[in-house]
């Protein structure tokens, strides 16, 4: 068996953080050139705390007496991503691709954003 390939992650990617509560949307912004199914493909340089890295619910290392406070991202530096190749200027990130929070959390990729999540459609009642 040959080496196993890793996907690009594009904008929409779905990724946790192991000290979150809930998962939480990928946004691509550093490129703005280079896309993969019409979706911006991210690089080291997403790592905009609420612009690229959204809270992942409440910070499970930050307890509290009413329970764990909201999240609140503090990424350092991607890890595992594309070595032999730029977008513009950044290395671009795989679904393997891991990014350290300054408050202990480790954040992956639970998908690349690649496949078109269904969507859920809800009826509102009104009562």
């Amino acid at each position: 068996m040959g080496k196993k390939s890793f996907d690009y992650v594009v904008t929409t990617a779905i990724m946790k953080c192991n000290k979150g509560t809930l998962p939480s949307l990928f946004t691509a912004t550093a490129n703005t050139t280079y896309f993969v199914q019409k979706k911006l493909i991210g690089t080291e340089f997403d790592k905009i705390p609420m612009v690229n890295i959204k809270p992942f619910g409440q910070c499970l290392m930050k307890p509290s007496p009413g329970g764990p406070l909201p999240c609140i991202p503090m990424p350092i530096v991607w890890t595992d991503v594309k070595e032999n190749k730029k977008v513009m200027g950044g290395r671009p990130l795989l679904e393997k691709s891991c990014l350290n929070c300054a408050c202990g959390g480790q954040i992956e990729f639970q998908t690349t954003g690649q496949i078109p999540m269904p969507h859920i459609v809800t009826k509102i009642s009104e009562q």
